[in-house]
């Protein structure tokens, strides 16, 4: 971060320890002027560089590469030490998420000190420190369903409707990241990772067996294949491993021994945990390998890094194993909604996100009765930056929702569609009415079958 100006933020790209701010000429302003670093800060900020031979950060930059002197930047972050000193960041979190009455006493023991200040004296200010109260609805607290087989050690995915179970108030949202509602059998999957991480795997492999047994989240974990490549395998390294093993293990061959090119239909899910090596950049092995298992060996993938493994935390790898379970479709948890939600609800939400080359945009839409199951869909829009979507777009992802509800739910339709609309300012409401909305309108004219132009069945539906 800056010690200057606006105090921004940049990431270092690499030190030029070839240059320096006594030695680093350039143009600036409109009139393009030539000066030196020291020069440019002493007049543009009041700021004066101590150490003229010091050598430079190199800011990476879309337009041109920028260059700041060490001496006016400083660290920003939490140190690697510090995170991993639990208790230290445990107060950390504390200190910045606050419950509304530690938030409150912040606040005022803030406006206390300002209103003791000499400067607000001295300017005869005064300053209420008691906050303003108004009026306001308190929500009852959500119900949460108690997950089924909770305690058990019966292993067989759980069919009983969550009508049969207890729903308790949800006092605490801590339960949400150490329950299982829905288990999934973990019984056809693989790792892929480096030589040097098959320890680490095998590791995984039984802590996830036993993290299940021991907080009773009845998912039964397999032993996994481990698919070992070369410490020195690469990119496209790692794609071949995924592609011979999908085609081998995933498609098989047929009767005649004629290898398949599709997956075999089967009752278990196949889902793929690659460990993402430090010797390969992250960032493009991600984005690589995500795109190929997508594209060409469509299964299930969870990416996690050798270091992450390494820190032999349970509750990393309870994360880990709840985020799959989650993934191959089981539910981690369940709301009950009350009577005044029907249980053929949809809830839709809608973005258009404007980041990257392309304005993408983002749909889902619930299909199940307790709004845990998504259709979702993603496509580009037409033009950079254009946020209204094209009555097409919004036909086919309605359409295909409906769809995926009707299949859910033997043919029925929802009673109710919520639609949550993000990104969309003041000055554009209006237009989003007027285009989105009468396009869903027609929509659900021809979903349900409806006369067009009736009002009064359009409201309802």
């Amino acid at each position: 971060m800056a010690k200057y100006g606006p105090h921004r933020t940049y990431k270092v790209h690499q030190i030029k320890w070839n240059m320096n701010p006594k030695d680093y000429i350039f143009d600036h302003g409109d009139e393009k002027a030539r000066t030196n670093m020291i020069d440019y800060f002493r007049t543009a900020y009041g700021v004066k560089i101590r150490s003229v031979n010091q050598p430079l950060f190199e800011i990476r930059q879309k337009r041109q590469n920028i260059y700041l002197p060490p001496e006016l930047c400083t660290l920003v972050g939490i140190p690697a030490k510090i995170r991993e000193n639990k208790r230290v960041m445990a107060d950390i979190r504390q200190s910045l998420f606050q419950k509304p009455p530690e938030r409150i006493r912040s606040i005022k023991a803030l406006n206390r000190m300002i209103a003791d200040s000499k400067e607000v004296k001295e300017w005869n200010l005064e300053i209420n420190v008691e906050p303003d109260t108004i009026e306001a609805r308190v929500l009852k607290r959500p119900q949460i369903y108690q997950p089924a087989g909770a305690g058990s050690q019966d292993k067989q995915q759980s069919t009983q409707p969550p009508a049969q179970l207890a729903a308790r108030p949800l006092d605490d949202t801590k339960i949400l990241g150490t329950i299982v509602h829905q288990p999934m059998h973990f019984r056809k999957w693989a790792i892929f990772c480096l030589e040097k991480d098959v320890a680490h795997g095998e590791y995984l492999n039984d802590r996830f067996y036993e993290l299940s047994e021991e907080r009773r989240f009845d998912i039964y974990v397999d032993y996994g294949d481990i698919v070992e490549l070369s410490n020195k395998s690469g990119i496209e390294a790692f794609k071949e491993a995924i592609d011979d093993y999908y085609l081998k293990y995933v498609c098989g061959k047929d009767a005649n021994g004629r290898q398949l090119t599709k997956p075999r239909k089967t009752k278990d899910l196949y889902f793929f945990l690659i460990i993402m090596p430090d010797s390969i950049k992250q960032e493009h092995l991600y984005t690589a390998l995500k795109n190929k298992i997508n594209t060409d060996s469509p299964v299930i993938s969870q990416f996690v890094s050798s270091k992450t493994i390494q820190k032999y935390n349970d509750r990393i790898y309870i994360n880990i194993l709840r985020q799959i379970n989650a993934k191959l479709g089981g539910d981690l948890w369940r709301l009950n909604f009350g009577p005044e939600i029907s249980k053929k609800t949809m809830l839709v939400g809608i973005d258009v996100c404007h980041k990257g080359k392309q304005s993408i945009i983002g749909f889902c839409a619930t299909y199940d009765e307790h709004m845990c199951k998504y259709y979702t869909q993603a496509s580009p829009q037409g033009q950079k930056g254009q946020e209204i979507i094209s009555s097409s777009v919004l036909q086919e992802y309605f359409k295909s929702a409906f769809q995926a509800f009707r299949d859910h739910n033997q043919g029925q339709l929802p009673d109710h569609i919520f639609i949550y609309r993000d990104g969309v300012g003041d000055s554009m409401r209006a237009q989003v009415i007027s285009h989105e909305l009468e396009q869903l309108n027609k929509i659900v004219q021809q979903e349900y079958g409806l006369p067009a132009g009736d009002e009064k069945e359009d409201e309802q539906a």
